[in-house]
């Protein structure tokens, strides 16, 4: 069978349409895997006795080399017309709307194009729902491009557990503020009790569904908030820890403190709650309070206008279907009514001499330049939290950025941790009554 070239549809021999081909400059080519039997018609006058409102007609002509050759593969849709049909040598396409029956073919009202010069031998008319039509769809079209199938999220397995589902996230997420916390989580130095913890709470919320398929959601009508209290003195983590479990749960963090929700008018906070919470629900999102003692502080001590703001709060709380995580570093001034609203509490301690070694291994960030040993030993000594151990590892690298060094030194970080303590020695001295630092530092 020959084959004329370039051309939009390709024909097959002995009048057989055996598969319909686009312009290989579309890169597809479309096979008909099997037809019903055609209404085959030697002349447009004789295709007229037959033609249905749906059906599908290809036409063959003759080409100047005598092979049969698809002219036109169109839809009826008005008896004696053709619409849409799709053209040899990639020519525009147009609705048919006169017939020559001279010349035994069908002509176009567009000037630049006829089929008035081709003489057309047969004509297949193919019932309404042929795969015709999809085929039809496509020439006339162009090529659909696939859609790329997208990656599905890994899915939480309890009996796998947190560690190994956080693992796959931080292998699949490409969103870089998302990965960030997933990765700080991953490396986040905790005692592994309270790793356990924080592991037991994101495997409540994950494990959603199966609340939903045992009923519970169904049974209780309130008090089903994932309501988690995370207490602990300053630089020990809290706000990373809340953080890092919005990305885990693929989430975003609303951060709510007084000054989003405290007003002096009255009823004013009743109304920001109510706000800030239905708009958490409606955009799915993690609600933090940050330093939720300045909110929720014991209702005995307050005057009523003051503990009726609270009581608001705590109900938002136990109403909300969501997670809220709570942070304070005064535990003691919460209101005793908090405690059975919150499923789980997690203390953050300060770090040890162990979990300080690993915090400082662990913060000095790979791509710093480091000048010959870096003693851990003596930095791990320091009575330093957390967050005043990346406060000093900052304070070494801006250091020797302003002094023009291309390394970071151990003078670097010893001057660091000495400035960390006197500023935490100086402002608790400063305090009647509390007993400051330890300074272990020693030259």
């Amino acid at each position: 069978m020959a084959i004329s070239s370039p051309s939009w549809l390709l024909s097959s021999s002995d009048f057989t349409t055996t598969s319909i081909i686009l312009n290989p400059s579309l890169g597809q080519a479309i096979p008909v895997p099997s037809l019903p039997e055609p209404i085959i018609c030697k002349s447009f006058k004789e295709a007229l006795k037959y033609v249905k409102v749906g059906m599908y007609a290809v036409t063959f002509y003759l080409d100047k080399k005598n092979t049969p050759t698809i002219s036109m593969v169109g839809c009826v849709h008005k008896t004696g017309f053709f619409y849409r049909s799709c053209m040899l040598q990639g020519i525009a396409c147009g609705d048919h709307n006169r017939q020559n029956e001279r010349s035994n073919s069908w002509r176009c009202n567009q000037d630049d194009w006829s089929f008035a010069a081709i003489e057309t031998k047969e004509i297949h008319l193919y019932p309404k729902d042929s795969i015709l039509h999809q085929i039809t769809e496509v020439v006339s079209t162009g090529p659909k491009k696939e859609e790329p199938v997208a990656e599905k999220e890994p899915t939480f397995d309890p009996k796998v557990g947190v560690d190994a589902y956080v693992e796959a996230l931080a292998n699949f997420v490409t969103d870089k503020e998302r990965l960030k916390w997933i990765r700080i989580f991953k490396r986040c130095v905790l005692p592994a009790e309270t790793r356990n913890s924080i592991n037991e709470v994101l495997t409540m919320v994950l494990c959603r569904d199966k609340f939903e398929s045992w009923g519970v959601f169904s049974h209780f009508e309130k008090g089903l908030t994932n309501a988690i209290l995370i207490a602990g003195p300053p630089g020990t983590g809290k706000s990373m820890i809340c953080e890092s479990i919005s990305a885990v749960l693929g989430k975003n963090l609303m951060i709510l403190t007084s000054q989003e929700l405290q007003s002096s008018l009255v009823g004013q906070m009743e109304k920001n709650i109510g706000e800030a919470f239905t708009k958490a629900k409606n955009e799915d999102a993690v609600i933090m309070l940050d330093e939720c003692d300045s909110l929720l502080y014991d209702r005995s001590t307050v005057g009523n206008l003051l503990a009726a703001e609270i009581s608001c709060l705590m109900r938002a709380i136990e109403n909300f279907d969501g997670v809220v995580l709570l942070t304070t570093n005064r535990l003691g001034y919460l209101d005793p009514a908090l405690q059975r609203r919150i499923i789980a509490k997690v203390e953050l301690p300060l770090p040890n001499k162990p979990a300080r070694l690993e915090i400082w291994k662990t913060t000095i960030p790979d791509k710093v330049p480091l000048e010959g040993e870096i003693d851990y030993s003596w930095l791990s000594n320091q009575p330093l939290s957390g967050g005043e151990i990346k406060n000093a590892v900052l304070l070494a690298i801006r250091k020797a950025i302003a002094a023009g060094a291309d390394v970071v030194g151990m003078d670097d970080l010893k001057h660091a941790v000495r400035h960390v303590l006197d500023g935490a020695n100086s402002y608790l001295r400063a305090k009647p009554g509390r007993i400051g630092y330890t300074n272990v530092v020693t030259s």
